[in-house]
């Protein structure tokens, strides 16, 4: 059934995800409801890249960023999450739109080209196999396939495994967030004295991206930046 979907995904994705306005085979969104899309811009938080407001301080650092330790050097996002940046995500995440993340990808490679040349390898943020199992498919392995292929640089699927089954994360504090996470991972030795480019569909605390850079550096990686298609 799963694969079913994605053929019918790609012969009709000429159709807005939003709307159902004819589109270019180029796009996924018509003009209309790509207006509405939030991309991130200055301002925006150094560490994390979410979009600060006129009362971000002086470091240039959100709240979050500002008041709990990271472990990653520094994120990006395309999108600030809204109706229809969601309906993007969910199209990856609940259909594997394979022509959705081919587009998200370009953009993110066109967007932040130099964060993505300076590293070694790119890791999507592991699901755990029994999430993997039931769902067929992992959306962040979709969206970092693409970004490997248009930069040539490694996709690995080795060096990071998530080995604890945690809940979902949706309406957690960052508190909880955190320790829903902690020692969700493993690291591969391999990983030692890499740059590694994480890839997730969304960021909205940054904990399980950070509980990630924690476990890769823990083994050695020499630095860990991330990309995500949105960000709340």
């Amino acid at each position: 059934m799963k694969n079913i979907k994605r053929i019918i995904n790609w012969i009709f994705s000429d159709k807005c995800i939003s709307c159902g306005k004819e589109v270019s085979c180029e796009s996924f969104l018509c003009e209309k409801c790509f207006k509405e899309i939030i991309f991130i811009d200055f301002p925006y938080c150094k560490c994390c890249g979410k979009l600060l407001h006129s009362s971000y301080n002086k470091e240039m650092l959100c709240d979050t960023c500002s008041n709990y330790e990271r472990y990653f050097n520094s994120g990006r996002s395309l999108f600030l999450y809204n109706n229809i940046s969601k309906k993007v995500v969910m199209r990856i995440k609940k259909e594997a739109d394979e022509h959705v993340a081919k587009v998200c990808a370009n953009l993110l490679y066109k967007r932040y080209g130099d964060l993505i040349a300076d590293v070694d390898t790119i890791i999507p943020v592991p699901l755990h196999f029994s999430r993997l199992l039931r769902r067929g498919f992992n959306q962040s392995s979709i969206i970092a396939k693409h970004i490997s292929k248009l930069s040539t640089i490694p996709l690995s699927f080795t060096e990071l495994k998530r080995i604890k089954k945690t809940d979902y994360q949706k309406n957690k504090t960052i508190e909880q967030r955190k320790n829903n996470t902690k020692g969700a991972f493993i690291a591969h030795s391999s990983c030692k004295n890499k740059r590694i480019l994480l890839v997730d569909d969304v960021i909205t605390t940054g904990a399980t991206i950070s509980e990630c850079s924690k476990t890769l550096k823990e083994e050695g990686a020499k630095s860990v930046v991330y990309l995500t298609i949105a960000t709340t």
